[in-house]
């Protein structure tokens, strides 16, 4: 999946997550989201830290920052 810079901001995560929603949904039924980057601008993966999700076919609500 790629996402153009002008999509890199504010609101990253809302247009990451419904980039990977528009572009995949029903593809696939998991999701790998990951948590730390290293601080470098380069941003190299600092830990392999990583959540699944499990997509039903119908509606996906993403998970709520803090929960």
């Amino acid at each position: 999946m790629q996402l153009h810079p002008r999509h890199i901001g504010r609101n990253h995560r809302e247009n990451l997550v419904s980039k990977l929603i528009k572009d995949v949904e029903g593809t696939c039924r998991r999701v790998i989201t990951v948590h730390k980057y290293a601080p470098d601008s380069e941003r190299f993966l600092l830990k392999t830290v990583y959540t699944r999700y499990f997509i039903p076919d119908t509606v996906y609500s993403p998970p709520q920052a803090g929960a």
